[in-house]
């Protein structure tokens, strides 16, 4: 009975983990219109199989859990966007900046002057701060009265 057990629970772990690599492929496979439609089906699928196999409390608190996981899903996914997990778009984002701060520069460089003056994007230097010995650090809110 229990060498039974044993070989259930690891054939199960097997088997999931070779449903992973089947998901990853539906996923990753070309050709597709929705590509991840097959995949979150398959997910669907098992998990009521799962479900299928509690009793009616575990089924009452997995609802009550799956309830809790989709709105932090739908709240990270509308804080982040679905795009923040999309590394062409990483790239993307990354590239643009570059290309801003690319013209800020040109920009900020006199015609004739290339090469000369304070390097573009050097903060000023202090005027009045602790630093300077002004006695209050910039952006402070000022010394504080002594009671």
């Amino acid at each position: 009975m229990m060498r039974d057990i044993t070989k259930s629970m690891i054939s199960y772990g097997w088997s999931m983990t070779m449903f992973g690599v089947q998901q990853v492929v539906n996923i990753v496979t070309p050709g597709q219109a929705d590509p991840t439609k097959k995949a979150a089906e398959a997910f669907d699928s098992v998990k009521e199989a799962a479900v299928g196999q509690m009793n009616d409390t575990l089924k009452q608190t997995f609802r009550s859990g799956e309830a809790l996981q989709g709105q932090v899903v739908d709240t990270a996914m509308g804080t982040l966007g679905i795009g923040m997990l999309d590394p062409t778009r990483w790239i993307s984002n990354m590239t643009n900046m570059m290309n801003m701060t690319n013209m800020m520069n040109m920009m900020k460089t006199p015609c004739g002057s290339a090469g000369t003056g304070p390097q573009a994007g050097t903060p000023p230097p202090p005027s009045g701060g602790a630093a300077s010995g002004g006695g209050q650090a910039p952006n402070s809110w000022g010394p504080m009265p002594n009671k």
